[in-house]
């Protein structure tokens, strides 16, 4: 996790997921900022190369995420 920003009941982090080969841009969630549940499905920032979110921002009704692949 890079960074958090409080969003809706909770908490929303971001950052990489280094569990596979390659580097993976990965959100969380919490309701309290203790235990984190990955998003998986809908925010899904897989593919060839690495990637990385390196900030998001709070953008209509929800949230605005700026994924850099390198």
């Amino acid at each position: 996790m890079t960074g958090v920003i409080a969003a809706g009941p909770g908490f929303v982090a971001w950052g990489f997921d280094l569990s596979s080969d390659i580097g993976d841009g990965a959100i969380w969630t919490s309701d309290d900022g203790n235990g984190w549940n990955p998003v998986i499905g809908k925010a899904s920032f897989s593919g060839p190369g690495n990637q990385t979110i390196a900030g998001m921002v709070a953008g209509g009704p929800g949230l605005i995420a700026v994924v850099v692949r390198h």
